[in-house]
């Protein structure tokens, strides 16, 4: 097991080496090293080693090593990766080596490296270690893509051994080397040099033999009239808001698309993706809901095509420290024949802690989920071929490593799915799930647990439970204290004894009567002790109640179960072995479950009901953590095509929960008060927006003029309140007062895309929080002023 503190540690002193010589750029440093790591994984290290070692010995420890001292065996890399002899930009794509350092240097380097590489494994060292040294995203949007995020894109997809792969963003190739674990045959594109080598080493310490990676721009290299290679599979993440020569645009694709980088790229790969080929790419938040006419010509081209497959939306903190953007991944399969239903997820964990420092967090990660869901997918008629489905309805439980992770369900058409999480309350035995939908005026149930998987509705009915037919011997139970009584039960009846009035009652028993309240005395594991018996009128309630056996005891964890008489609705269910549950209604939040085992022995449990609600709309399917947290819903096309610009960000299709449940505590006085406290907002802000309508001299006013407190309407999203934040920045002090400085987008410095920078301030530019301005025909923006208002709004 690899210590990471002593990595980090001997990590640290490889950089201390480098730093010494005055190298501090992270990628030359990342470089450097990944061609060591390319000397040692060809053999090479030792002849180089001796090479600065004789340099220092003959001349000194300033001389510079004599640069083919540095050389990599080319024909050796050809002949070990199966490389074709033609290839003559191998050289290209191999890491720079320090040559320009003096060998005393280049010594302590590489004393350094052997200490840090040790006895691990080198592809990994650098895959998932060295790769990962900056501390912030790199010029041009670039940054590894995190490995755990890498590993489960190439996971949600079916990549079969021979399918084709490429990834027209390739960077470092995480998304390279991580599909080529089931297919060597990757394609690679990179307009950085550096970065494009970094790929090449990384697809080279990886052992893929003919990793095809190229050097410059994509539209060049597979645009429409340059290449029309298609590929099986293609995994991206392109860098976000950068801009593309419209030139180069035009050139590639017959229809009008903007310059945004990621769009750009995207259509590429839609181009490029065979017949059932398979896509998953990152995408900023504006890609999915934006209506420039790129991102709506690839919505609507997937919506109608019925190629979108999922799309989810990852945690916050996922790609930290290089970027906080929302980002979504995208799945896109070309099907000859789609179903028209897409799986939207909101996974709330993805195996780290929130952060820059980000830690293993295994406990906490949803992604697993997701990628079974995704893994185990089936179209909506190949559901209805499976064995699990009951009327309407078909179930199913996920397992990991044969570790329960969540449930599939599905219903034939698109209806109001409602699902009831069942809590168990006595016996503690797992979560139930309770599905519901309505079909041809009738409703359809479906029950599923961890242990029998999948049971069918079969009836409706109040059941009659066998429980022992008599009582062999005298019970005698105390009670938990706070409910302060004694039961006494005899094979000729009971006794009911309060603690402060003795009563005397005759226990009649019985089989299960639902008109009278009864009793049971249950096992911890559920079975009845006694038959049933009537209960005084001491007893009378709605509810089913639960008494805990006093502690002092013999049987101390066995209850006395009384059940309420009221007429009651009862679904009886059939799992896959002939065996029954009833569930039966005692109010809207129990549920009392008779199970009966195969010797026919009868079984109780409580269970406290919860409404999971899933979506305003109409559902055909969702996926549930143990715990009953919806992490993904299936929605048709029809319902996508009624929102506005196709929108397909995920959190559009999920009821908000967390915000309904705080608004469910609100008092009405504390909803009016909002209102009102809106209402305010509004007016405010509507007559701020008429003082902008006209400007009055600057001769009117003091200069500079002073800076004005605004403040949005509503509440702002994480990064519109991060980048508001970082506008009521822009302000100098003078004085006494705060003075406007005009300001561009980038000036800004924040993690986000250009493209949704720049929506969002002009979201805030229309609330009339900020003004743009043009100096010497440039335009900027700076926060409102005193210039911009007037002192009353005309009538």
């Amino acid at each position: 097991m690899i210590d990471k503190n002593s990595q980090k540690s001997e990590l640290s002193l490889l950089r201390s080496a480098y730093e010494q010589v005055g190298i501090t750029d992270p990628l030359t440093i990342i470089e450097h090293t990944a061609f060591f790591m390319l000397s040692k994984q060809l053999g090479a290290w030792q002849r180089i080693w001796n090479n600065v070692v004789n340099t220092i010995h003959e001349s000194s420890p300033e001389t510079q090593v004599d640069r083919f001292g540095f050389s990599l065996p080319l024909a050796d890399i050809r002949e070990k990766f199966s490389l074709p002899i033609w290839e003559t930009d191998i050289e290209k794509l191999l890491p720079d080596p320090p040559d320009r350092l003096n060998s005393g240097a280049v010594k302590n380097i590489m004393d350094a490296a052997e200490i840090f590489f040790g006895e691990q494994s080198l592809s990994e060292l650098f895959n998932r270690t060295l790769l990962f040294q900056f501390e912030k995203m790199q010029t041009g949007g670039r940054y590894p893509t995190p490995r755990h995020l890498s590993d489960w894109a190439a996971s949600i997809i079916n990549i079969r051994p021979n399918d084709s792969i490429a990834d027209f963003a390739c960077g470092s190739g995480g998304f390279l080397v991580a599909a080529a674990e089931k297919s060597p045959q990757v394609t690679g594109v990179e307009i950085s040099p550096n970065w494009a080598r970094l790929a090449f080493t990384n697809c080279l310490l990886h052992n893929i033999e003919k990793p095809d990676i190229r050097i410059g721009n994509s539209l060049s290299i597979f645009g429409k009239r340059e290449n029309e290679k298609k590929f099986d599979c293609i995994l991206m993440n392109p860098p976000f808001g950068a801009k593309v020569d419209e030139s180069q645009v035009n050139n590639a694709f017959d229809f009008k698309l903007s310059g945004r980088s990621e769009t750009v790229l995207t259509a590429l790969a839609c181009e490029r993706l065979s017949e059932n080929g398979q896509m998953v790419v990152f995408l900023p938040s504006g890609s999915l809901f934006a209506n420039n006419s790129g991102e709506q010509i690839l919505r609507e081209e997937w919506i109608e095509n019925g190629e979108l497959s999922a799309v989810i939306s990852f945690p916050k903190d996922s790609f930290q420290p290089y970027s906080q953007t929302p980002t979504h991944a995208l799945v896109i399969e070309k099907r000859a024949h789609p179903d028209y239903v897409n799986w939207f997820f909101r996974p709330r964990y993805d195996g780290f802690t929130s952060g820059r420092n980000r830690q293993p967090d295994p406990e906490n990660n949803d992604l697993p989920l997701i990628q079974t869901a995704l893994q185990e997918r089936k179209t909506v008629s190949e559901y209805w071929m499976n064995p699990g489905k009951h009327k309407g309805l078909m179930g199913e439980v996920l397992f990991r490593n044969d570790k329960l992770i969540g449930y599939r369900i599905v219903s034939q058409e698109a209806s109001q799915l409602k699902i009831k999480k069942l809590s168990s309350e006595f016996p503690f035995n797992e979560n139930q799930f309770l599905a519901e939908i309505q079909e041809n005026n009738s409703t359809n149930y479906m029950l599923l647990n961890q242990v029998e998987h999948i049971y069918g509705k079969i009836e409706d009915s109040i059941p009659i439970i066998p429980t022992p037919l008599t009582l062999n011997e005298n019970i005698r139970v105390e009670f938990a204290e706070e409910w302060d009584f004694l039961l006494e039960l005899t094979p000729q009846g009971g006794t009911y004894i309060e603690t402060l009035t003795k009563k005397t009652s005759n226990l009649t028993f019985t089989k299960i009567d639902f008109s009278k309240t009864i009793g049971i005395l249950i096992n911890p594991d559920g079975s009845p002790l006694t038959p049933a018996f009537t209960l005084p009128k001491t007893f009378d309630d709605t509810n089913v109640h639960i008494y805990n056996w006093y502690e002092e005891t013999e049987s101390s964890s066995g209850v006395l179960l009384t059940i309420p008489p009221k007429p009651r609705d009862s679904l009886a269910f059939l799992d896959s072995k002939g065996r029954k549950t009833h569930l039966i209604k005692i109010n809207d939040e129990s549920i009392l479950a008779l199970y009966l085992d195969e010797n026919q022995t009868s079984h109780f449990s409580v269970f406290k009901v919860t409404n999971i609600r899933l979506s305003n709309g109409a559902v055909l399917g969702c996926v549930l953590d143990p715990e009953g947290v919806v992490i993904g819903i299936a929605i048709p096309f029809g319902e996508i095509q009624k929102k506005p610009n196709l929108d397909l960000q995920p959190i559009s299709y999920f009821l908000q929960q967390d915000e309904m449940e705080l608004r469910v505590l609100d008092s009405p006085a504390q909803i009016l008060a909002e209102i009102q406290q809106s209402q305010n907002a509004l007016t405010s802000q509507i007559k701020k927006l008429l003082n902008l309508s006209e400007m009055v001299p600057a001769s009117s006013f003091e200069i500079p003029p002073e800076t004005i407190f605004a403040k949005p309407i509503g509440k702002l999203l994480g990064f519109q309140k991060n980048i508001w934040d970082a506008i009521q920045t822009k302000v100098e002090h003078f004085q006494g007062k705060n003075i406007p400085i005009p300001f561009q987008l980038e000036d800004l410095d924040l993690p986000y895309s250009l493209p949704d920078i720049e929506r969002t301030v002009n979201l805030f530019e229309q609330m009339g929080m900020v003004v743009k301005v043009s100096i010497m025909d440039v335009p900027y923006y700076r926060l409102l002023s005193t210039r911009e208002t007037r002192t009353e709004v005309e009538s």
